[in-house]
This record gives C-alpha cells, sequence and structure tokens, in this order.
C-alpha cells in the first residue's frame, strides 16, 4: 500500500516516519502535485493557514501557500471521488473542513493551543467515534495552531473538543475521511491513529 504524504517542501517528515511506522504501508512524502491515481490513501499535514479567500475569514494569517492550497484541494477532491481514504493533521483538518463548505475561526487568540517556541500540551475530551475507540474519552495532545473550525462542513461531524469548545476532530458520516487539530506524529501513542485509520479503510 502506498500513501501520500502531502507537506509543504520545507517541513520535516521525519516525524511521521517514526510514528506511523506500518507494516505493508509505504509512506512517500511529496510536494503537491496530482498524485491520485498511484496512491492507496492521502495523509494532509500541518503547515501555514489555509487562504482567506477559500475560508472567506478575515483575521490573522502565516505561511499562505495558495498554490499548496489549490493542490491540496484537488487532491482531496480527487481521493473523495475515488472514496480513498484521507486524514487531516491540523491545517489538513481544517482544509477538509474548507472544502466541504464549512468555515474556520481565524484566531483563536488562546495559550491554551498554540505557543510561539513548542507544542503545547493540553487535553481533549472525545466523543462518540474513532477518537474515543483509539484513545478513550480524555487524553493529553500536542498543539500548535491559531485557527480552527467553525462551522462544520457538508457530511463532516465533530467528534472530539477541548475543553474551551474548539473542535479537535471529526469524520465524514459516508467518506472515509477522518481528521484531528492536534499532532499526533509528535505525541507518544500517535502511530494508534495511523493504525487505526489503516485497519478501518485498508482492509
Amino acid at each position: 500500500m502506498k500513501i501520500l504524504l502531502s507537506l509543504s517542501s520545507a517541513m520535516n517528515s521525519d516525524n511521521f516516519f517514526r510514528a506511523f511506522r506500518s507494516p505493508g504501508a509505504e509512506l512517500v512524502p511529496a510536494y503537491l502535485g496530482s498524485y491520485a491515481s498511484a496512491f492507496d490513501a492521502l495523509i494532509l499535514g500541518g503547515g501555514g493557514d489555509v487562504a482567506p479567500r477559500l475560508s472567506d475569514d478575515a483575521g490573522l494569517f502565516c505561511g499562505v501557500d495558495r498554490d499548496r492550497d489549490d493542490c491540496e484541494l484537488g487532491l482531496l477532491a480527487a481521493f473523495c471521488a475515488a472514496k480513498k481514504p484521507v486524514l487531516g493533521i491540523c491545517r489538513g483538518h481544517q482544509l477538509i473542513n474548507v472544502f466541504f463548505g464549512g468555515t474556520l475561526i481565524p484566531h483563536l487568540g488562546s495559550a491554551l493551543h498554540t505557543s510561539p517556541d513548542a507544542d503545547v500540551l493540553h487535553q481533549v475530551i472525545a466523543g462518540e467515534g474513532f477518537v474515543r475507540d483509539v484513545y478513550g474519552e480524555r487524553f493529553t495532545v500536542a498543539s500548535r495552531h491559531h485557527q480552527a473550525t467553525d462551522l462544520e462542513g457538508v457530511g463532516l461531524e465533530t467528534v472530539c473538543r477541548a475543553p474551551d469548545g474548539v473542535k479537535e476532530a471529526a469524520r465524514h458520516v459516508w467518506l472515509p475521511v477522518w481528521s484531528v487539530q492536534w499532532h499526533p506524529e509528535r505525541t507518544a501513542g500517535g502511530g494508534r491513529l495511523f493504525g487505526a485509520f489503516l485497519e478501518k479503510f485498508t482492509k
């Protein structure tokens, strides 16, 4: 099985290779492009903000890469049309929500979710769904984001929240799409999420 890991060319993929090892799964980092037909699943990694023209939100934006937005939206469209599995992480969680017509909170302004220098560790609370199945009801995540999903896109269901109500994970109700706001690749036990994703959608 070949899995496309879509990341900015400036991001390091080592954390993903350490956390997301799985027998029979080949993780291939690539900077964008139209690769859907060559891969069995897609991971949308973290990075800069989704461009405001896509989410119609006014706020503080950093690291916007419009080419990446366009290419990853194209990848999402292709993978969803083919009903191939997609896992979104941090920015990927936000982009998936925008792709399905949802909106973003442009700036949380909360120290609970971001720090200038390092990930912030905080608890989340899982409802019914894949997050609770993997981690239980309450657990600690590593976050570094100032934006978050707001109105859910069509077909998306929130399955986990932070104590302040920020939406931390979602699933699509009829497509093989999961997403999380935190960084499992930088958290102990993060590989469990990847394993559950593969087990659920690639049997």
